[in-house]
């Protein structure tokens, strides 16, 4: 998987060849490396391992006004968005506003949205506050919904095990959420 650094501006990117794009919004670095395994696990499971192109992006760059919009813009074209947060009962102001800005600009396709929480959290995202904003961001974009809280192996970072996620029927229309 290759990673795109948020050096560049957005009218910059280029197509990945035949790939996929992915991005990664990240509340602290432990969120960022267990986001990180889960867009790794993605690439090797749909078999796009060389040809994704991840953009992260940490909660403080959303603060800025042309990173935002720079997030955004990686946000549109997305076709998994990974988003990793430690804190389940509220997300700080900007990236509340980034989502209600810009998840119902997402470029229409078929594509899919992660929650990654703490492992020992282990809550339905229909009982966390931080869970329903990104599942109704989710469902504005147009992807399917899933929520994990992924164990990391010791001595391994970045592994996870087994992901045994659901699949979903993809002749159901709309937003779909997986556990």
């Amino acid at each position: 998987m290759s990673e795109q650094r948020n050096t560049s501006g957005p009218s910059e990117r280029q197509e990945p060849k035949g790939g996929c794009r992915a991005v990664l919004v990240y509340q602290d670095f432990e969120m960022a490396l267990r986001g990180r395994a889960v867009c790794d696990l993605f690439a090797r499971e749909t078999g796009f391992c060389g040809d994704t192109e991840l953009t992260v992006w940490n909660y403080s760059l959303l603060e800025s006004p042309d990173l935002a919009w720079a997030a955004g813009v990686c946000l549109q074209e997305a076709d998994l968005v990974v988003f990793a947060a430690r804190d389940c009962n509220r997300l700080p102001a900007a990236v509340q506003a980034w989502l209600e800005d810009w998840a119902p600009r997402r470029k229409i396709g078929r594509g899919a949205w992660v929650a990654v929480f703490p492992p020992q959290l282990k809550l339905n995202p229909k009982a966390s506050n931080v869970g329903l904003l990104l599942l109704r961001a989710a469902g504005r974009a147009g992807m399917d919904f899933f929520c994990r809280s992924p164990e990391l192996p010791a001595g391994e970072p970045g592994a996870l095990p087994d992901a045994g996620a659901q699949t979903s029927n993809p002749e159901q229309a709309g937003p779909r959420m997986g556990l």
